[in-house]
């Protein structure tokens, strides 16, 4: 016996690995899922598609994706987003990455302001939770050769005493 339906995006789609753990979880409590995908990479997109035939699949970059004109009716039950993790995770190394790369996450925000939803899953590395603004000036002074500069400086890495700040700010 089916309860319902339950409307849902999967954003940052990739292969669809979040969205077979939604869809069989909601079949296991009787619910059909109006699931849209959405990733700005052709080959997620081709293997999401593969994995999940009855989704609405849209290729394109979140930036350029207004969540009011692909969600009917402007409501969500649930939001899954598997935003970049690789600027936040210990396994990148200690290297800075780019501001882009962290800027994912805005977008999680930008669809729970512009529709009505219900509940937000966000898949992410634990690190995430120390996420804070970042050194915008190189520390290292003039003269420095690169490689003592790479070691040295705090430009693109966090304040380590605003450890959390943005973190509890978007959680906010």
């Amino acid at each position: 016996m089916r309860r319902g339906k339950i409307y849902a995006a999967d954003l940052f789609c990739g292969a669809g690995g979040s969205s077979s753990g939604l869809l069989k979880a909601a079949k296991k409590l009787g619910f059909n899922v109006e699931l849209i995908a959405i990733n700005h990479w052709d080959i997620a997109i081709d293997k999401h598609t593969r994995n999940h035939p009855g989704v609405t699949h849209v290729n394109s970059d979140l930036e350029k994706v207004d969540p009011r004109l692909v969600v009917p009716g402007g409501k969500l039950d649930l939001l899954v987003a598997s935003p970049e993790c690789t600027h936040f995770s210990k396994a990148r190394g200690g290297k800075p990455m780019s501001k882009q790369s962290r800027a994912s996450v805005k977008y999680i925000l930008r669809w729970v302001t512009a529709l009505e939803v219900k509940n937000v899953i966000i898949e992410n590395v634990s690190e995430f939770q120390d996420w804070g603004p970042l050194h915008r000036t190189c520390s290292c002074g003039v003269g420095i050769e690169a490689e003592k500069h790479q070691k040295k400086c705090h430009f693109q890495k966090p304040i380590q005493n605003r450890k959390s700040d943005c973190f509890h700010r978007f959680i906010r």
